[in-house]
């Protein structure tokens, strides 16, 4: 009994130092199950935001057709007009000479 008395402080530091080594790891399976869940979590999303991105893409796609087709319609119009205007200056400067001839 005397002995146990003797080392008691041991005894005691040993059940401690027990005590906060099971703690301890109780923390740490609890952070790996958290960690577990959060990377499972991210990986889903990641498949999740690589789905968005491809419907993204898509859509720019399509858009960046339009914009093409607009594009080209734009200017074929500007082409039409300068054609028109040319004609119109022809036209009236023809139109000048013709009068002037007239007028002598």
């Amino acid at each position: 009994m005397t002995r146990i008395l003797k080392f008691w402080p041991v005894i005691v530091g040993c059940v401690g130092a027990l005590i906060w080594l099971v703690s301890s790891s109780i923390q740490i399976g609890e952070l790996k199950s958290e960690t577990k869940f959060k990377q499972e979590a991210a990986a889903s999303e990641r498949g999740d935001l690589a789905e968005e991105d491809i419907r993204i893409y898509k859509r720019i796609d399509k858009t960046d057709r339009q914009v093409s087709k607009l594009r080209s319609k734009t200017q074929k119009l500007q082409e039409g007009m300068v054609r028109m205007e040319t004609n119109q200056s022809v036209i009236i400067r023809n139109q000048t000479r013709i009068l002037e001839k007239l007028e002598r």
